[in-house]
């Protein structure tokens, strides 16, 4: 490579998260609002004066660098399936595709787990496990060769016109 000839690709690729997108956003209402003032500021970058409040309150308390939104861990749900219960049964589901929810449901309760019909159903969408084949009515609407109730649609050829002038009655 020759070092006199700049090359077109960075050294190091360039991201840019979209909390630091939300950092640089606010930083640069702050420095609109010391140019002109909060409610021009506000007006332009779309924000209510509440808001801008706040973030400056978090400048005064934090610095510039208090504006970075936070890290948010996702929330615990006390009702969700157990992790171990999920592995089993998508395990379950690879080995034997051809099962149906109440059969995985009635294998997992023998083994001590229990779990609804509908609570596998759900698990087995969620991962892409659900439904081996699409029901008739989608396959009929995928195949457009049938209409909305069902029935087969007739084939259409040239519009004839029936002219009944000079007809006797």
């Amino acid at each position: 490579m020759d070092p006199l000839v700049p090359t077109k690709e960075p050294k190091e690729p360039i991201t840019v998260t979209p909390n630091e997108i939300i950092y640089h956003r606010r930083v640069r209402v702050m420095e609109h609002a010391k140019k002109t003032n909060v409610s021009e500021a506000c007006r332009t970058f779309g924000v209510s004066r509440t808001t801008f409040y706040r973030w400056q309150h978090l400048v005064e308390a934090g610095g510039l660098a208090a504006l970075m939104p936070k890290a948010r861990r996702a929330p615990a749900m006390p009702n969700a399936t157990p992790t171990w219960v999920l592995e089993e049964l998508l395990a379950e589901a690879v080995v034997r595709p051809t099962l149906g929810a109440a059969r995985y449901a009635e294998i997992l309760a023998e083994r001590g787990f229990e779990i609804s019909r509908s609570c596998v159903q759900n698990l087995l969408n969620r991962h892409g496990l659900g439904r081996r084949r699409p029901t008739r009515r989608r396959a009929r609407a995928a195949d457009r060769s049938h209409d909305r109730a069902g029935h087969p649609r007739r084939a259409r050829g040239p519009v004839r016109v029936l002219s009944l002038r000079g007809a006797s009655r």
